[in-house]
């Protein structure tokens, strides 16, 4: 089948993730070659505000408190943004090439795949602080991370080699 667009949003250079706010009434894109992520009021819909966010933003994990966690990969850094205020509000730093986010279920969690390194990071979300850095032994290029609904198993993605770590 084919999907027509109902309409066609200007957003910045390299547009590579999206998230939404936890009501939906934003959406978020990273835009990877120019730094900035765009704020999309969802109920009209237009873009309504673009940030500086730092550099290379790639990935995004939004959570249930209003907050958006964003990869900087050339920062080796993740900007926090307060999704009502629409500031960044604390940039973590000690990553490697962070890319891929993701939240865990208790919301408690965010994990940060590190491609310079082939680790997890671990951010606590109540702190936002990194308190662990855990390194796959044998991994080449991790390049995504989930965890499962019930939080006991984290799937980590090695794009290099062709396999899915489970570690629980």
């Amino acid at each position: 089948g084919t999907l027509t667009p109902t309409g066609v949003l200007p957003v910045g250079d390299g547009p590579q993730d999206i998230a939404f706010s936890t009501d939906g009434d934003w959406a978020f894109v990273t835009n990877r070659w120019d730094d900035t992520l765009s704020v999309i009021d969802t109920t009209i819909p237009t873009v309504t505000l673009t940030l500086p966010v730092g550099s290379e933003p790639t990935n995004m994990a939004a959570t249930l408190t209003d907050k958006l966690y964003i990869a900087l990969r050339n920062d080796d850094a993740v900007a926090v943004l307060d999704t009502v205020a629409m500031t960044v509000t604390t940039v973590i730093t000690g990553f490697d090439i962070p890319h891929s986010l993701t939240l865990a279920p208790t919301g408690g969690y965010v994990y940060v795949v590190n491609q310079g390194s082939n680790s997890v990071g671990v951010i606590d979300t109540s702190s936002d602080s990194l308190i662990a850095t855990w390194t796959i032994p044998g991994a080449n290029w991790l390049a995504d991370v989930d965890i499962s609904v019930d939080g006991g198993r984290m799937y980590v993605g090695d794009a290099e080699r062709g396999e899915i770590y489970v570690l629980a």
